[in-house]
């Protein structure tokens, strides 16, 4: 997904899950638990949003045939490992890049409808496959965790 890559959404998604709990926290004075739990939430959101960012920068970077179930396993592994927020992130990030990727190519670039449902099945199923490992193994580094999908040819600092 392109916007990941964008230094101005990256900007925005800091504001709008950054700013705006503190702000609420301010101006309704809640209790400071119920404060603290907004801005922890948040700062998970920006970790695991970062999680998918830098696997995103990685998979450019790497420009290995095959690679995006890796690197997009890997990322949905390691917001999952961040507890239930990053998981929630993880799973909505994967919806969407999906359902853009599939709409742009069918409807601006003349690929197959068929063929890009079935390479979102599969791409849907490697993204939970990571969040399924990361979830049953929250300690455990996920390129190991999910090296079944390492593609031949990836350099080993991925």
């Amino acid at each position: 997904m392109s916007g990941f890559g964008n230094k101005n959404a990256r900007l925005f998604a800091l504001f709008v899950l950054i700013f705006t709990p503190k702000s609420y926290c301010w101006a309704s004075m809640p209790n400071l638990q119920t404060c603290q739990k907004i801005l922890d939430e948040a700062a998970t959101w920006d970790n695991a949003a970062g999680d998918f960012a830098r696997n995103y920068n990685d998979m450019v970077s790497a420009d290995t045939i095959n690679a995006d179930k890796y690197f997009h396993s890997k990322a949905n592994c390691q917001a999952t490992q961040r507890g239930g927020a990053g998981e929630v992130l993880a799973e909505a990030i994967s919806l969407l890049r999906e359902l853009e990727e599939g709409t742009r190519k069918v409807l601006f670039e003349g690929a197959d409808l068929i063929e890009q449902i079935e390479d979102a099945n599969r791409d849907m199923e490697a993204n939970k496959y990571g969040r399924e490992q990361g979830k049953m193994n929250p300690n455990e580094a996920c390129e190991i965790l999910i090296d079944i999908l390492r593609p031949n040819g990836l350099p080993d600092k991925y």
